[in-house]
């Protein structure tokens, strides 16, 4: 059994953990593509799981999946709310502009 410990904690299992931790690391940060191109690291390493052991890391690793996927939507949120806040400034301030030619400056008073 102590074999099979030394083997988990140095094989795919660790590399798996390590991996997400990254990724959460990356999430948290609001680093997107570090945390997707660690995501196919994190799916290489558990296909190199063995098939009995695996369901036990993807059980492990879900609950950080979950973490992340909650921080991603709120993030998307956030950027949309954003960005709905930009469209309408610009729409007022078109609307409130008066057009006026390249050639009048506004008087210094």
């Amino acid at each position: 059994m102590l074999a099979n410990r030394a083997e988990i904690e140095s094989g795919p299992q660790r590399e798996a953990h390590e991996l997400v931790a990254l990724m959460e690391g990356a999430v948290a940060r609001q680093e997107w593509e570090r945390a997707e191109k660690l995501a196919v690291q994190v799916k290489s390493a558990l296909l190199r799981i063995p098939e009995s052991e695996r369901a036990a890391a993807v059980m492990a690793l879900s609950q950080v999946f979950e973490r992340v996927k909650t921080s991603a939507l709120s993030s998307r949120a956030e950027v949309l709310a954003r960005l709905s806040e930009i469209r309408r400034g610009r729409v007022a301030q078109r609307a409130y502009a008066q057009p006026q030619s390249p050639t009048e400056r506004p008087a210094l008073r």
